[in-house]
């Protein structure tokens, strides 16, 4: 994948903008500099966040590396690759379906729900967990310095939808940073 950057109306103040892979199986963050990306991450870490969440009895949403360790001892309480239910419907995703560990189903605007633990989940939540995890680990690689931009990657094959929700998830994800 190429970069470009372009400057508009001629602003000449430069910010950083960390790029968020949000991948189906791993996430990463990067930033780049001397003209090739850089994963971000705290000394000592690896460079990717598992794309994998576990619910935990208490209402906590695990992310990550916890969250796929807690998988392997309960993972009828784990979800994983949920980007490939991100704008999609669920006659779209029948097959993907049966691998889900929890009840799934469709809110009348044709947006799928995983219910893990009597709470509901939209694809689009879920995401902006795992975008927060990525972020809050870049951040932490750059010094605790906060970043208020930020790239996301979808696939080429993505359509109209499937980016309308990772707009969603991005928003989610500025939401719940704000709110917390």
């Amino acid at each position: 994948m190429g970069f470009i950057e372009l400057t508009v109306l001629n602003n000449t103040a430069r910010q950083s903008a960390i790029g968020i892979d949000l991948g189906t199986t791993n996430s990463l963050g990067a930033l780049w500099k001397d003209g090739r990306p850089i994963v971000l991450h705290p000394e000592g870490e690896q460079g990717y966040v598992p794309s994998a969440l576990y619910f935990a009895e208490d209402g906590r949403v695990l992310v990550g590396r916890e969250a796929r360790d807690r998988a392997l001892l309960d993972p009828d309480h784990a979800l994983f690759s949920i980007k490939r239910f991100m704008g999609r419907r669920l006659s779209e995703v029948q097959a993907d379906i049966a691998g889900v560990p929890c009840p799934v189903s469709e809110t009348p605007g044709g947006v799928i729900e995983f219910e893990m633990r009597g709470k509901r989940y939209t694809p689009q939540e879920l995401s902006a967990l795992i975008l927060l995890k990525v972020h809050d680990m870049a951040c932490r690689a750059l010094g605790g310095h906060e970043t208020n931009r930020v790239v996301i990657t979808v696939p080429a094959y993505f359509d109209d939808a499937q980016r309308q929700a990772t707009r969603d998830a991005a928003r989610f994800a500025d939401w719940m940073c704000c709110a917390s």
